[in-house]
């Protein structure tokens, strides 16, 4: 039986909330559920950072160190598969550094009012940039050189 938790937390100052599917006290374990089309191209890795922020979020509050299950249930409408994908708090933990380090660029930008732009230097910035609903405005992806994305 699942056991929802939400977690609500400072991080350099700024309120932060995770929504937890799943909660377990006795084997220190959160748990998300996750759908998809297909288990076979389901890839747990581009979780692993949504993890280790929930794993962040129950050791700032806490101080409580937590394993993570992501739960992946195929939506085939003929049939069902699922799957259960395990990370451990030293794989999560490995993304606690990223996550402060975002935290104190969110901020500081929060103070001065100045964001990051993305990389103008290579294909996934251009993307990201010319996908932008800000594109048109926006001054830097403006003087982006012309390209076929």
């Amino acid at each position: 039986q699942p056991r929802k938790r939400n977690v609500l937390f400072l991080l350099h100052g700024l309120p932060c909330k995770v929504e937890l599917d799943h909660f377990d006290p006795e084997t220190r374990r959160i748990g998300d559920i996750k759908t998809c089309a297909s288990i076979t191209t389901f890839d747990p890795d581009m979780h692993k950072f949504q993890m280790a922020f929930y794993a962040y979020a129950i050791e700032k509050r806490w101080e409580e160190k937590v394993d993570a299950e992501i739960y992946v249930i195929d939506k085939h409408t003929e049939w069902a598969r699922s799957h259960k994908w395990v990370y451990s708090h030293q794989t999560l933990q490995m993304h606690f550094y990223e996550i402060e380090n975002l935290a104190s660029q969110w901020k500081e930008s929060i103070e001065t009012g100045i964001f990051p732009h993305v990389s103008m230097d290579n294909e996934q910035g251009l993307r990201t940039c010319f996908n932008s609903e800000y594109w048109s405005i926006c001054p830097f992806c403006k003087t982006a050189p012309a390209t076929i994305i």
